[in-house]
């Protein structure tokens, strides 16, 4: 799931299909097509429904990564069929297709500037794309070295430095304007990496399946600061105060100040 600037959410789904829905906080009460006021089974209270805005087809197996494009205008979609799509969503048209990968779509990011996508693969790959030509497929670069799925990619804000991770427990950086591989980050993890994420200016936090969630000074090298949580970790985000949350595998949300 993603929010767009203009507060929308995007969903994709197993069955293979993108679903635009509207601001969650702003609905219409009295708009019908919005809103549904079903009663719950067994209980008198009322549960709010939100209708899809649209419903978007194209893919041919389920969706696993969407991202937003920074053009205010598009965003992208990664699915278990190796492509990427491309889509209006004002419209609710696809513009663009991308293909290249031999596997699943895993995670994507995009540069500030809106002219580049970056996408992760289970088939241990790195692609940089082009999107400024339109209606077409321009892979600029293809990184190598994963040994197994990339899980997760985070661009920095030079919108050059890309760190990834996965399923190998490694952190790699690379330049994405070379294709080059700068360097490893010190294996420390003990399980798989499932997400990273920009802290601070120099700092990248990792959260693993091992429980543990790592702050890693990029410019030294090094892990400055483990938290061991008590259970592996599927993913986590940031909030506006700098705080972290973290999502348990065993169905526990944990903060982090």
């Amino acid at each position: 799931m993603i929010t767009l600037p203009n507060s929308k959410l995007i969903t994709g789904s197993y069955d293979k299909t993108i679903k635009i829905w509207p601001d969650p906080l702003k609905f219409d009460s009295n708009n019908q097509s919005n809103l549904h006021l079903s009663q719950l089974s067994n209980s008198s209270k009322k549960s709010n429904t939100l209708n899809p805005l649209k419903t978007l087809t194209g893919h041919t197996s389920c969706i696993i990564s969407l991202k937003y494009l920074n053009d205010g205008a598009t965003f992208a979609s990664g699915s278990a069929d190796y492509s990427i799509k491309v889509w209006d969503y004002e419209k609710g048209e696809n513009i663009k297709n991308f293909t290249g990968h031999m596997s699943d779509i895993l995670c994507m990011e995009c540069t500030s500037t809106g002219n580049t996508l970056i996408s992760g693969s289970a088939d241990r790959t790195i692609k940089v794309w082009s999107l400024t030509k339109k209606y077409s497929s321009v892979c600029l670069k293809t990184m190598t070295g994963h040994l197994d799925f990339i899980w997760t990619i985070v661009l920095l804000q030079d919108n050059i430095t890309l760190l990834s991770s996965g399923l190998d427990k490694t952190i790699k950086m690379w330049d994405i304007t070379t294709g080059n591989l700068i360097r490893n980050l010190p294996t420390e993890h003990t399980s798989h990496v499932t997400k990273l994420i920009q802290y601070a200016k120099e700092v990248v936090i990792s959260c693993s399946n091992d429980g543990t969630l790592k702050f890693w000074d990029f410019k030294a090298n090094a892990c400055v600061h483990t938290l061991q949580l008590d259970s592996g970790l599927s993913t986590m985000m940031v909030t506006a105060e700098q705080g972290i949350v973290a999502v348990g595998q065993d169905k526990n949300l944990y903060l982090c100040d």
